[in-house]
């Protein structure tokens, strides 16, 4: 039998992570067509533990335990972040809108000035409302009208 030096390959036929024949793991992991072996969807390789463990919830796939260490977030309950693209958010943060699954960023380009009583907008001329500057006005198709 070969001398494996990654932890993640049971038996292998050469010293790189991509050579292995069988992975460790009780099944944890499976052999993928490059050769190397990954952890079910959903989970990743944790070294500390030498064990798949699963991603944060907004992840369907991810690298790392955290929300900002997704390759797939989980549109269901989490949006994308345009302009970060290993993050999955809950709720877009200030300087962001949400179109669709996507929290796209309100950056320097695209700013512009939006006519009152709306606070943030998108669009030609401030066209879109997205919020309202008032605690009176109520977002309604993108306009903001008094309650």
């Amino acid at each position: 039998r070969q001398m494996c030096i990654r932890d993640r390959c049971y038996t292998c036929h050469g010293p790189s992570n991509t050579q292995c024949d069988s992975c460790n793991g009780n099944n944890e992991m499976a052999l993928v067509l490059s050769g190397a072996c990954a952890c079910a969807e959903g989970k990743y390789y944790d070294v500390s533990s030498s064990k798949c463990a699963l991603c944060h919830p907004f992840c369907l796939s991810c690298f790392g335990s955290s929300s900002e260490e997704c390759y797939k977030c989980d549109v269901s309950i989490s949006h994308t972040v345009e302009d970060k693209p290993y993050s999955c958010v809950f709720a877009c943060e200030d300087g962001y809108y949400k179109d669709l699954t996507v929290c796209k960023s309100k950056s320097l380009f695209y700013l512009i000035v939006c006519p009152s009583p709306c606070k943030d907008c998108i669009g030609d001329n401030g066209k879109f409302c997205l919020s309202c500057l008032f605690s009176f006005n109520v977002l309604h198709n993108n306009e903001c009208k008094d309650e």
